[in-house]
């Protein structure tokens, strides 16, 4: 099977990741469930979406290829 699951450290470099950019599944939060999502606060969708960016930048600057779950799904 030519893309079958295989991990061979725990510790060696991040090559690739399974990404899914934050949507408007989080303005579906409620203040009864912050708690136990592990949110102090309603987020925020724009600055989270534009904190994920950044962070998927930085990634792909140092080379990790990033695969988007939306993306793999549509395929």
């Amino acid at each position: 099977m030519k893309n079958s699951l295989n991990i061979t450290s725990e510790i060696g470099k991040l090559q690739t990741v399974l990404v899914k950019r934050p949507g408007s599944e989080l303005e579906n939060i409620t203040p009864e469930y912050l708690e136990s999502l592990l949110f102090d606060d309603i987020p925020y969708l724009k600055m989270m979406q534009k904190e994920h960016d950044f962070f998927v930048k930085t990634m792909q600057d140092s080379n990790i290829e990033v695969l988007y779950l939306e993306k793999l799904a549509a395929e």
